[in-house]
């Protein structure tokens, strides 16, 4: 198996559906794993590194390149999805009031730059980091693998990028 596998695709992408893809594939994985702000930086809860084999979710997003290089040989599947159609799931999922926990909003602001839906500012935020992820991976192919669940991409890029067999059954859609 693979040393590590984070997902940095952003809440809203297919990062369930791939947790548990992940977890049909045999892979222990945690969706949303616990993290902390550290002198201004985020780190990744180290006993979530130690006892799963793939983490994903928002606060792999922000951190990836430092898990990058952390974590050497790992791979990273970045989850995507068209653009209006995330903003039509983020805009019922951003709502006013539905973060509470101060790092929970610091982690929304510097993803997003706000912690509630603004559909101008959410859609630079998914441009920024899409081109953060893959200027950061660029001539590692073997290391990134962009994936769009929600246009129905799933075991046929998957599992060839895992070097697991491709496996028939549908893919999960969480």
């Amino acid at each position: 198996m693979t040393k590590k596998i984070f997902a940095t695709g952003l809440s809203r992408t297919g990062t369930k559906s791939l947790w548990n893809a992940l977890e049909v594939l045999g892979y222990r994985a945690l969706h949303y794993p616990g993290y902390a702000f550290v002198d201004g930086a985020i780190e990744i809860d180290a006993k979530a590194l130690d006892e799963y084999d793939a983490l994903l979710d928002t606060p792999i997003a922000l951190a990836f390149e430092d898990l990058d290089a952390a974590h050497p040989g790992s791979k990273f599947i970045h989850t995507v999805r068209d653009i209006d159609a995330w903003l039509e799931s983020c805009r019922a999922f951003f709502f006013e009031g539905a973060f509470q926990k101060p790092r929970v909003i610091e982690l929304c602001r510097r993803l997003y730059g706000t912690h509630v839906f603004d559909e101008d500012t959410f859609r630079r935020a998914y441009a920024r980091h899409d081109s953060r992820v893959r200027e950061h991976f660029a001539g590692r192919e073997d290391d990134l693998l962009v994936l769009d669940v929600c246009a129905g991409e799933g075991w046929g890029k998957v599992c060839p990028f895992l070097d697991r067999p491709i496996i028939d059954r549908a893919f999960p859609r969480r």
